[in-house]
């Protein structure tokens, strides 16, 4: 069965997804002119209509990986599609009389350098089984996306995979409705990377209006930076391509695995040379002009709601990856090379009775995800009562076998209900044992309620908002249970006014 809907790219046909034709989807819709040739290094620009049908009855091409060392590995392995600079395309869900539906938007995560939104455990059927129009595009990675070289030569141009998240969401705006979906009920989601790009599109002045809730899993706020951390892996790029700095043109010639060298090299020495960073993710420009804590510590973001995510373990994962502050030593290093180091001793005293290896740990969950997610769940709830906070503690075997426990990922196959592919790994025995689906059912059902109405809930539960005085968390783990608490004082007081390599 094919569906043809008229866009703004032309006709796309779309097929069902189910042998009654009750669900349909288009997978590999261009948004944008493929960003190649003069187009590298340059912000996305509109898809030209074309006259011939567009067919999208599969994923088109992934973007270019970009990361290294194990992560990269692992990602490679879930990636559906080749891989292609090419790559500027979407997808879209939709059911058979969907009118007005509720949209969600996913952005994926992989520290900006890896990721696909063809791979299995990404994928959104369920939500178009629920009565929502969902939607995920590609974006490119790495140094073709969010590197800034235009410091050093102004024909480049910085953010450009923030460029294709802005032509995305524009793109939505314009066609959703064609669908099914009501462009004024549009939830945008993320995780990880995903979760840091939905916070600086809270930010960004030019989609203002192009979606009305947030979701935002385990975000790395500190991944949007100034140009003083760009600078960084700028000068560390290029040394590595043996490149000097007035040559930077060279790299609109280079071939794709030549680029992609420099960055496994940055991507996977970015602890060890200066501990505490995370891989090149946004900067602030005219795209993005504050940080979005400042942005949302000012009430700009008022109108949206938002749900903010954490896992119970997020430190864990970047530990196993070696993507993190390994020991006592690269803490202590973090902290003198960003101008805390009197705060060494307060460190040392709050962690240091878990041991070394789990206060590691703790200390980079806590600086890279709870700490500002937090401040700002705190930020945001101040203006807009419809703010919520769910954290993630369910453990399966594999996991607890491997030491890893509720760590980073953990909540992304639950709540898109997802049950193939890298992320779903974990959970394998849970699905044959039947233990997954009412974990998934929760979680899931969670989501959806607070795309259609703004307000999650779990059955068993009252979710009660999360407020400055109360911090209201809902508990995911083999029970579902909220607490009311305020932050632990002397950790949030330790990471209050901290701000590396800004």
């Amino acid at each position: 069965m094919n569906v043809d809907i008229e866009t703004t790219s032309g006709t796309v046909r779309g097929v069902a997804s189910d042998t009654e034709g009750k669900y349909l989807k288009w997978l590999g819709i261009p948004y944008a002119e493929p960003p190649v040739g003069s187009l590298r290094f340059k912000r996305a620009v509109s898809y030209k209509k074309r006259d011939e049908v567009i067919v999208c009855d599969r994923h088109k091409a992934a973007p270019v990986q970009m990361a290294g060392g194990r992560f990269g590995e692992l990602m490679d392995k879930g990636i559906g599609s080749v891989q292609s600079e090419d790559c500027l395309t979407l997808n879209v869900w939709s059911f058979k009389g969907a009118i007005k539906a509720p949209v969600f938007v996913y952005i994926f995560g992989g520290s900006f350098h890896a990721g696909d939104s063809g791979a299995k455990d990404v994928q959104l059927d369920a939500f178009s089984k629920d009565g929502v129009v969902a939607v995920s595009f590609n974006y490119r990675l790495g140094v073709l996306g969010f590197y800034d070289f235009s410091m050093l030569d102004p024909s480049f141009e910085s953010n450009c995979g923030v460029s294709d998240m802005i032509l995305a969401l524009k793109w939505i705006h314009e066609n959703i409705a064609s669908f099914g979906g009501d462009p004024e009920r549009v939830t945008l989601c993320g995780e990880s990377a995903g979760g840091s790009a939905v916070a600086a599109l809270m930010a960004a002045p030019s989609v203002r209006g192009y979606f009305h809730r947030a979701v935002m899993m385990s975000p790395v706020l500190s991944n949007v930076t100034t140009d003083r951390l760009q600078s960084i892996y700028r000068e560390r790029y290029l040394k590595t391509l043996g490149i000097d700095k007035s040559e930077v043109a060279k790299l609109r010639e280079l071939s794709v695995d030549e680029l992609k060298k420099g960055c496994e090299v940055i991507f996977t020495g970015a602890d060890t040379d200066t501990p505490g960073t995370v891989s090149p993710g946004p900067v602030i420009d005219d795209l993005i002009p504050h940080k979005p804590l400042d942005f949302i510590k000012r009430g700009e973001s008022r109108d949206v709601s938002c749900m903010f995510g954490t896992c119970a373990d997020e430190g864990a994962l970047f530990w196993f990856l070696r993507l993190c502050c390994m020991s006592w030593e690269d803490v202590d290093e973090m902290l003198r090379a960003t101008g805390y180091a009197h705060k060494k001793k307060d460190f040392h005293r709050i962690y240091s009775n878990l041991g070394e290896k789990k206060a590691v740990r703790a200390i980079n969950r806590d600086r890279l995800f709870w700490a500002d997610t937090m401040k700002m769940a705190i930020a945001q709830s101040e203006y807009n009562e419809n703010t919520y906070m769910y954290r993630f503690e369910y453990e399966t075997p594999l996991s607890r076998m491997l030491g890893l426990g509720a760590t980073h990922t953990m909540d992304i196959c639950p709540a898109l209900g997802t049950t193939e592919g890298i992320y779903a790994l974990p959970y394998m025995r849970d699905i044959k044992r039947g233990r997954y689906k009412r974990l998934s059912e929760a979680l899931h059902g969670a989501f959806i309620d607070f795309v259609r109405t703004g307000k999650p809930s779990v059955a068993e539960e009252n979710w009660e908002t999360f407020r400055p005085s109360i911090q209201s968390v809902m508990h995911f783990s083999s029970e579902i249970y909220q607490t009311f608490e305020r932050i632990n004082p002397e950790i949030y007081e330790l990471f209050s006014d901290m701000e590396l390599y800004v």
